[in-house]
């Protein structure tokens, strides 16, 4: 008879470490990769591999990976575990994400929690960071993290913000707690501050760059007894970021009938000119 087999049987804990590359990310200079690793016990990883050296930097629970345009700093969020999950679920406590960033030259780690998203300025300069609103809040708080020094500008009440495609230059839209008022507010890498471009009564939303140009345009609300829900008017700024900066209001759209009122179905679009 013949001996029999020595080889190990798989269990079920064997099953779970079966792995899955998930979403791949590139640096824009080709030196680094970004690898997610998806597990079916679902302690899953990120992987960031490149560099002179061939280095792998490896992050549990990493997601949403991004690079900055000049390839030296890559960013992402850090999840909960599953076990983690479990008990913040039965302890009815919120599953929030952290941020990660770190230094692809020197492997420096800088991190920072509670934060739900990040986005890059596009001349790897900043970058800002969103914060989960408190509860019962919509408005939410920004932190603008300057990659040179470690410098951060922290800014409340936010209700969009979106960077310009060619520096950096942050809008954001503000509503105070418990104010009836708005504001559009511009962060300026520059000067390190952020200027008021117009405040008022009104709410602003819907935040709209032109394309590769520092125009901006918003909507803001209207007090229009003649509709039931809200109008709105366009506010837009020919080269938002200069001090003598040109506004224009439109308040209806021209050639249309009166019984008819801008929206905020629709973001504005500029034109390419």
């Amino acid at each position: 008879a013949g001996a029999q087999s020595s080889r190990p049987l798989l269990t079920p804990a064997d099953y779970g470490q079966w792995e899955q590359l998930g979403l791949t990310r590139l640096s824009p200079d080709g030196s680094w990769l970004a690898i997610g690793v998806n597990r079916v016990n679902e302690e899953n990883e990120l992987r960031l591999r490149g560099g002179t050296n061939d280095t792998t930097f490896v992050a549990a629970y990493g997601t949403a990976a991004a690079f900055s345009a000049d390839s030296r700093w890559a960013a992402y969020l850090v999840g909960v575990g599953p076990k983690d999950r479990e008990r913040l679920t039965k302890e009815k406590k919120p599953i929030r994400n952290s941020f990660a960033l770190r230094d692809l030259r020197s492997g420096t780690l800088v991190t920072l929690a509670d934060v739900s998203s990040f986005a890059f300025s596009p001349d790897a300069r900043f970058v800002a960071l969103q914060r989960y609103p408190a509860e019962g809040k919509r408005t939410y708080e920004i932190v603008v993290h300057d990659l040179r020094n470690g410098a951060r500008y922290l800014f409340g009440n936010v209700g969009e913000h979106a960077w310009s495609d060619v520096r950096a230059l942050l809008a954001m839209t503000v509503t105070p707690e418990g104010g009836s008022g708005g504001s559009v507010q511009l962060f300026d890498g520059d000067i390190g501050a952020a200027r008021v471009l117009e405040s008022g009564s009104g709410v602003y939303r819907a935040l709209a760059w032109r394309a590769k140009g520092t125009d901006l345009a918003v909507l803001r609300t209207l007090s229009d007894r003649a509709f039931v829900d809200t109008a709105h008017a366009v506010v837009a700024w020919t080269g938002a970021d200069a001090v003598a900066r040109d506004r224009r209001v439109e308040g209806a759209c021209d050639g249309l009938a009166a019984t008819l009122r801008i929206a905020e179905g629709r973001r504005p679009l500029w034109a390419r000119d």
